[in-house]
């Protein structure tokens, strides 16, 4: 998920005003928030959202003058608004203008690579992978380690590894093999200790069984499965991602517990059976 946002500002003294606050959001999720003063414009950023954000914001100017170095990367905690540099000005023709990246997560997040996650279903189920890690059909860039398991409509989820369940969607009931879909997915993020987000997509309509904010341990009921946004059949599409640059979405392979041992990045087309 890459967004670019781009603002062209042209003030001129010569028409004063009194404070002039300007706000700009990408996707509702990070605003960046302009404010005039007397004699300089501070810019602030809005995080509307209770994961992390990580973003990288550059600026070009002509007679102002800023004492951070562009660009220049932040990352905002959930619900966070805070101020971040000033562009100063004089009495010349001023302006400027700016564009931002932004991605989910904590960019300083290491994913611990030790850790054993348990497989997202009931102990004692088993269920088919229907595209693993470097899969052909969505399986690659940000989604490379993403595993989907195969299975029917209102198959209990439960939670891989224990976090902080930070958004939530149930409201959609479509869902097909098509990208006009690919918005219309139910999904559960949970925020891990380290600092990674596990993602647990294409739930059923109503499917959530947990709440922003909510604490959940590993094996919890969380949701039912279902077959909502791009999709070519009812299945359970599961992956741990961060950002490593505020730009970027990265994602991690997990080691799952299994009746058989530890597995990672399982082949397509065999089956595991939860531990």
């Amino acid at each position: 998920m890459k967004f670019i946002f781009v603002i062209v500002i042209n003030f001129l003294l010569v028409f004063p005003s009194a404070l002039n606050a300007k706000t700009n959001c990408s996707k509702n999720i990070l605003c960046i928030e302009t404010i005039k003063m007397k004699n300089e414009v501070n810019f602030y950023a809005i995080n509307k959202k209770l994961y992390k954000v990580s973003f990288r914001i550059n600026v070009t100017k002509q007679n102002m003058e800023s004492d951070i170095i562009f660009p220049a990367t932040f990352v905002l905690n959930g619900y966070e608004r805070r101020f971040l540099f000033s562009l100063k000005f004089g009495r010349e023709k001023w302006n400027y203008n700016y564009h931002y990246d932004w991605e989910r997560g904590d960019m300083g997040a290491e994913h611990e690579e030790d850790y054993i996650y348990r497989l997202p279903y009931l102990i004692g189920s088993k269920f088919r992978i229907s595209q693993s890690c470097n899969g052909e059909f969505t399986h690659f860039g940000k989604s490379q380690y993403a595993i989907d398991f195969k299975m029917p409509v209102n198959t209990p989820i439960c939670a891989a590894r224990e976090g902080i369940v930070v958004d939530i969607k149930e409201d959609s009931d479509i869902g097909g093999n098509s990208k006009k879909y690919k918005d219309h997915a139910n999904y559960i993020l949970i925020e891990h200790s380290d600092g990674t987000i596990g993602e647990y997509y294409h739930l059923k309509h109503n499917g959530v069984m947990v709440q922003s904010g909510q604490s959940v341990q590993k094996g919890d009921l969380i949701g039912y499965s279902g077959n909502t946004g791009y999709t070519r059949g009812s299945h359970l599409h599961f992956v741990i991602r961060s950002t490593n640059d505020g730009k970027n979405c990265i994602s991690y392979p997990a080691q799952f517990a299994t009746n058989k041992g530890l597995v990672k990045c399982p082949k397509k087309d065999t089956y595991h059976t939860a531990d």
